[in-house]
């Protein structure tokens, strides 16, 4: 992705990331200003974005089988969640965007639960898994992933998963070449992602 950094009425650099999504354009322009602001010249930090790779986890492409991308994000809040998806329709388009959702303890879930609706408008498949109780694992469960599910519009198909593996196989008959899968979760769900990339090595070239 290439941006233009005004200042003044005038372009002051072209900014390369290798990152996708509005949201890590703003990022890009926010550091480069930044470090300019502190005494760097603005080509050196220019050229350190356009090596960043991004963070653990924040869209991490982890993978590529049979044409099939999978990418490993930390996304839970919808608007997070928005973001991250709405980057991975532009990159892989025309492919499809297949996208597994594990939602973050019982009272977030429940707080946010109508911010949800919209969030995957767009993708081919959205799968939700269990909720992580994380420090909630011993109060009342309020909320479940089915009332989740529920809320979800704007996508091809919607479907709960109880597993990592059964989440793993569904992702990956679902997919085709060309196609982005994009897991989203706090805790990693019982590493699905490395999980989905295995199931995808066994299973014939589509």
């Amino acid at each position: 992705m290439r941006l233009s950094a005004w200042h003044r009425g005038k372009v002051v650099a072209v900014v390369t990331t290798l990152i996708p999504g509005a949201h890590n354009a703003s990022n890009a322009l926010a550091a480069l200003a930044t470090t300019v602001r502190l005494g760097v010249s603005a080509e050196l930090a220019v050229e350190a974005i356009a090596r960043f790779r991004g963070a653990g986890r924040r869209f991490e492409v982890r993978g590529q089988v049979h044409g099939i991308t999978v990418i490993d994000d930390y996304a839970h809040h919808p608007s997070e969640v928005r973001a991250t998806l709405k980057a991975a329709q532009e990159r892989f388009h025309p492919g499809r965007v297949l996208a597994l959702f594990v939602p973050h303890t019982f009272s977030r879930t429940l707080a946010l639960l109508d911010g949800y609706a919209r969030a995957f408008e767009g993708c081919e498949l959205a799968l939700v898994g269990p909720i992580e109780p994380a420090r909630e694992r011993n109060q009342a469960h309020t909320v479940t992933a089915e009332q989740v599910a529920g809320r979800i519009e704007g996508v091809a198909e919607v479907g709960v998963v109880d597993s990592a593996r059964s989440a793993a196989y569904r992702l990956a008959a679902a997919a085709r070449p060309g196609d982005a899968i994009v897991c989203m979760s706090v805790g990693g769900f019982d590493d699905v992602v490395g999980k989905t990339l295995e199931v995808l090595e066994r299973s014939p070239v589509a």
